[in-house]
């Protein structure tokens, strides 16, 4: 009998960088569909950056400024045709954190 102490715990309160976090598609980021037009992308944008505005979320402003970066990348991708298709058939790899574009 006796119970083994939990050796799996994470340490407390340890949130690991933007890198090692599972990434959100990017059309979930802007609330759009894949098969959003640029128009849409950009209202989609604007909509997420004003709700997401670090200046709009005083009472929560750390988790606003992590989501406002990550609009801002998403947009950065999706609103450049060939930066988008790049996304678009790289999806999968992108969301499970492994990028092959080099710098």
């Amino acid at each position: 009998g006796g119970s083994a102490p939990f050796s799996a715990a994470a340490p407390p309160q340890h949130r690991p960088p933007m890198a090692e976090q599972k990434r959100r598609c990017l059309y979930e980021v802007l609330g759009v569909e894949r098969s959003a037009t640029d128009i849409e992308i950009k209202k989609g944008y604007r909509k997420m950056a004003l709700r997401w505005h670090p200046d709009k979320n005083q009472d929560n402003i750390e988790e606003a400024e992590e989501m406002f970066k990550e609009i801002q990348e998403a947009y950065d991708i999706l609103s450049d045709p060939n930066e988008r298709s790049w996304y678009d058939s790289h999806r999968l790899s992108f969301l499970r954190g492994k990028t092959g574009q080099g710098g």
